[in-house]
């Protein structure tokens, strides 16, 4: 029979158990085997409903997608091979044995891995890695909290607390011990150790040794190839020519023989006894003060001669002595020897005058004059006298009118032309003394005032005197406002 359609127009039923409707659809209620069925164009759908059992290869596409019933195998083109005994394949690669790119992995319980690419996030605290070791190629910065190590740590440089280990710079050995043990620093191939207790301590910087102990021990110092050493208890203290021994402190139980000692600051003294200093002192302090400010109105003075804080006190220099202020007034206030109250500096002998901080020095000369003068030069109200004493005489204060006496007086003679002159209260103390000249022609008033008591040496009167023509007298105060007066041409 030639080819052609087949119509069914109303239906065909094939006995009981396939029937085909009149729109061309197929019921089967049974099992159909079918062979080389096609149904529809290109665009046609197959539709089954309920269980469906494909024996052989089901091809969808253009053979794209296979699934292959007799191998348990599905074939997603050339890329994909899901295999029930070999795994999953993607290409020619099985995945359990050549690598899997994911973007992000999420477990709940353990990873294992041979190796990890990136970074790892999260909490990996009761992690363990690297239970053999490795070695770490390139240059990685590595950052720890803390290294134990039963062995040896080697790196070529350790940055942080190292106290407990070992270093030598060049050939040398290097190590410190807090207790009873040896401690050692080498610079260049010499031996260098400090312990703190009953050790051995030695420190070399130039092939040489010097040794420090604190207790009981030896300690050297040298610096360039020779030998000193100093020892604070029970040990021994010595210094060699061409050498030298620099000490925080240095106690000595006999006798020292020493080329030069220099003491930066500090107090030479003995623990019982008298020291006693033979040779060349002549450059040594006579008196030293420390300088403070009361604001800007005064110099404060603290050493030598005072009992508690003085301000702008009258100081007594000896001529040939050496004197040093040390100005801790905080910077602003810079100290001046000047000729007198607001004039010249005298400079003469003294170093770093007008100096705001540090040490003043004053190596009185004995040409200096009779009288100097303190001042500072950004106020003028901080200052006050300084009377140089010694072979000179008593320094003269002259005055062509009436005049009331000072404490800046007390030691001087007061040369007076005319007007007289007052004693007044509260200005002097017992052992003030003060001389008076008349440099005139004709009587000089010498004025007892409020509140004192000027007493006629040699009498019991007491009140004003008078002072003839080129006369001379001396007033003392022997108590509290209480004076005697006695002189030539005096009455």
């Amino acid at each position: 029979m030639a080819s052609q359609n087949f119509r069914v127009k109303n239906g065909l039923e094939v006995g009981t158990g396939i029937t085909i409707s009149p729109n061309g659809n197929i019921n089967s209620s049974g099992i159909s085997t079918f062979n080389g069925v096609v149904i529809g164009g290109a665009t046609t759908s197959l539709l089954i409903q309920g269980n469906t059992r494909i024996i052989g290869i089901l091809s969808v596409g253009q053979g794209t997608i296979v699934l292959d019933g007799s191998n348990n195998q599905i074939n997603v083109g050339s890329g994909i091979t899901l295999n029930h005994t070999n795994g999953i394949y993607v290409g020619s690669s099985n995945i359990s044995s050549n690598g899997l790119s994911i973007v992000n992995i999420n477990a709940s319980g353990i990873v294992t891995a041979s190796s990890f690419v990136g970074s790892i996030a999260g909490t990996a605290s009761t992690a363990s890695f690297a239970t053999t070791s490795f070695g770490l190629a390139g240059s990685p910065n590595i950052t720890v909290g803390n290294i134990n190590s039963s062995g040896i740590v080697t790196a070529s440089s350790f940055n942080g607390n190292a106290s407990s280990a070992t270093y030598a710079t060049n050939a040398g050995i290097s190590t410190y011990a807090s207790t009873s043990g040896i401690a050692t620093y080498a610079t260049n191939a010499g031996i260098s150790t400090y312990a703190t207790n009953a050790g051995i301590s030695t420190y070399a910087s130039t092939s040489g040794i010097a040794t420090y102990a604190t207790n009981s021990g030896i300690a050297t110092y040298a610096t360039n190839a020779g030998i000193a050493t100093y020892a604070t208890n029970s040990g021994i203290a010595t210094n060699v020519s061409g050498g030298t021994a620099s000490v925080t402190s240095l106690s000595v139980s006999g006798i020292s023989t020493l080329g030069t000692l220099q003491v930066s600051s500090g107090i030479v003294t003995a623990s019982s006894g008298i020291v006693t200093y033979y040779g060349d002192i002549s450059n040594a302090v006579s008196g030293r003060w420390i300088l403070g400010a009361d604001g800007s109105s005064n110099y404060t003075f603290t050493g030598i001669g005072f009992t508690q804080t003085a301000n702008d006190p009258t100081l007594y220099l000896k001529r040939g002595e050496v004197y040093e202020f040390v100005n801790n007034s905080g910077g602003s206030h810079p100290f001046q020897i000047r000729v007198s109250n607001g004039g010249a500096a005298y400079n003469n002998g003294v170093t770093n005058n007008g100096s705001a901080t540090g040490t003043i020095r004053f190596e009185v000369p004995y040409n200096t004059p009779d009288y100097l003068y303190y001042q500072c030069t950004n106020h003028s109200s901080m200052g006050g006298d300084i009377h140089i004493l010694g072979t000179r005489g008593i320094p003269q204060n002259a005055q062509t009118s009436a005049y009331i006496l000072s404490a800046s007086d007390v030691g001087k003679h007061v040369s007076i032309t005319t007007g007289g002159a007052t004693v007044n209260s509260d200005i002097f103390s017992a052992g003030d003394t003060i001389a008076i000249y008349n440099n005139s022609a004709s009587n000089q008033t010498i004025t007892q005032g409020a509140g004192v008591t000027l007493r006629f040496a040699g009498t019991s009167n007491t009140g004003n005197r008078t002072l003839a023509q080129y006369g001379l007298c001396t007033v003392l105060c022997v108590a509290s406002n209480t004076f005697v007066i006695s002189g030539s041409g005096l009455t």
